[in-house]
C-alpha cells in the first residue's frame, strides 16, 4: 500500500512539474498524465477509511487573506504545495503561506522547517497533527514561469480564484481517505468548488483530488447547466462580458457532445473558471478547469468571432477532451 501510495504522488507530481501547457500537445501530456496516476491508483480507493484524513477550516479575512486551521488524522513529516517558479518570487508558491504554526499529539508545539520549492519537514520526532497558517492572495502581482495564473491563483471582480495546490498544504504519504473543507467567508459570499458538499462542508475523496482541483470564493452567482446527467458551473470575469454569450453556449453544449461522442463522462459535477489575461492558455484539473481568453485584443466582434469558433472552443475541447477520454481508460496520444 505505501509503495502505491508513493508511485502515486511521485507520478502526480511529475505530471504538475510539466509547467504550464502552452500548446495543444502539452495540455494533453498534461491531462493525460494525471489520468493515467488516477488509473494505476484505481487500486487504492478500495481502502476502508474510518474519518477523513485531514479537515481544513477556511476563514477569510480582509482584504487578501485567508486563515487555515487543518486537523490531521495521523501524525504528518512532511507538508507539501505545488512548486512553480515565478519572476521575483523564487520559492514561487509558498512565499504566499504566512506564519504557518504545528502542534503534536501531545498539544505541544512542533518546529517546522523550510525546505525549499514549497516543501516544510519536522524537525524533531514529533509529528503533526494540526496546523494553522495564512494563505496572502497576491499571486496575481507576478509572471508564473512555469505555470501561468490559470494554474495557480488569480483574483478578478469580486472573486478569488485558487487551484487546490498553491493552497492546501498536503502530505503525498496520505492514504486516499477523504478530505474534509469548511469556508468561513461573509454571509453575501458563494463558494464554488467540484467537490461534494455535506451542509457547510465540502467533501474530496481524496487529498489529490482536494489538491487538483479549482475552486472560487467571492461575491458571484455562477452559471449552472445540466447536460447528460453532468452538472456544469462556471464564473466569467466581467472584463469578458463582450464574449459571454459564446462561452456561454459552449458551457452548454460541450458535455453533451463529449458524452454523445465518447458514451459516458468523467464526474457528475464540474467547475469552470473563465477569467481575461494577456495570453490565451487553460489549466485543466480533476473535475475543473481554468480558461483565460485575452481581455484586451483588436475588439469585442473579433474576439467573439475568434473564440466562439476556434482559440476558446479548442482550449475547452483539449482541457476537456483527455478527460472523457480517460473516463474509457484510452491510450495516451502523444
Amino acid at each position: 500500500m505505501e509503495t502505491n501510495v508513493a508511485r502515486m504522488s511521485e507520478h502526480a507530481s511529475g505530471c504538475l512539474d510539466h509547467g504550464s501547457a502552452r500548446n495543444l500537445a502539452a495540455v494533453n501530456r498534461v491531462v493525460l498524465c494525471v489520468l493515467s496516476g488516477l488509473i494505476h491508483s484505481s487500486g487504492l480507493n478500495a481502502q476502508s477509511c474510518e474519518r477523513p484524513v485531514a479537515s481544513f477550516d477556511v476563514q477569510f479575512i480582509a482584504p487578501d487573506r485567508f486563515v487555515v486551521a487543518a486537523e490531521f488524522a495521523q501524525p504528518t513529516r512532511r507538508l507539501d504545495l505545488n512548486f512553480f517558479r515565478a519572476s521575483g518570487r523564487p520559492e514561487g508558491q509558498a512565499e504566499s503561506i504566512l506564519g504557518l504554526l504545528g502542534w503534536g499529539s501531545d498539544g505541544r508545539e512542533v518546529a517546522i522547517d523550510y525546505v525549499g520549492r514549497a516543501g516544510w519537514t519536522v524537525s524533531g520526532d514529533r509529528g503533526l497533527v494540526r496546523i494553522r497558517y495564512t494563505v496572502r492572495a497576491d499571486h496575481g502581482n507576478t509572471t508564473w514561469g512555469d505555470g501561468g495564473p490559470d494554474e495557480v491563483a488569480a483574483r478578478f471582480d469580486d472573486v478569488f480564484f485558487f487551484v487546490g495546490h498553491a493552497f492546501f498544504l498536503i502530505d503525498h504519504g496520505w492514504p486516499p481517505c477523504p478530505v474534509h473543507v469548511s469556508f468561513r467567508t461573509p454571509e453575501s459570499w458563494t463558494v464554488m468548488a467540484p467537490w461534494r458538499q455535506d451542509a457547510t462542508t465540502f467533501v474530496a475523496s481524496e487529498p489529490m483530488t482536494l489538491w487538483n482541483n479549482a475552486f472560487a470564493v467571492g461575491r458571484f452567482s455562477p452559471g449552472r447547466t445540466v447536460a447528460s446527467g453532468m452538472e456544469l458551473q462556471w464564473i466569467i470575469d466581467s472584463r469578458l462580458a463582450s464574449i459571454e454569450e459564446h462561452i456561454i453556449t459552449l458551457m452548454d453544449r460541450l458535455p453533451g457532445v463529449f458524452v454523445d461522442y465518447f458514451g459516458s463522462a468523467p464526474a457528475e459535477a464540474y467547475s469552470v473558471v473563465v477569467f481575461g489575461d494577456a495570453f490565451t492558455d487553460g489549466g485543466a484539473f480533476r473535475q475543473s478547469f481554468a480558461l483565460r481568453p485575452p481581455s484586451r485584443r483588436s475588439g469585442p466582434t473579433y474576439w467573439a468571432m475568434r473564440f466562439s469558433t476556434s482559440g476558446l472552443a479548442t482550449t475547452s475541447a483539449v482541457n476537456d477532451h483527455p478527460v472523457w477520454r480517460g473516463s474509457r481508460r484510452a491510450s495516451p496520444i502523444t
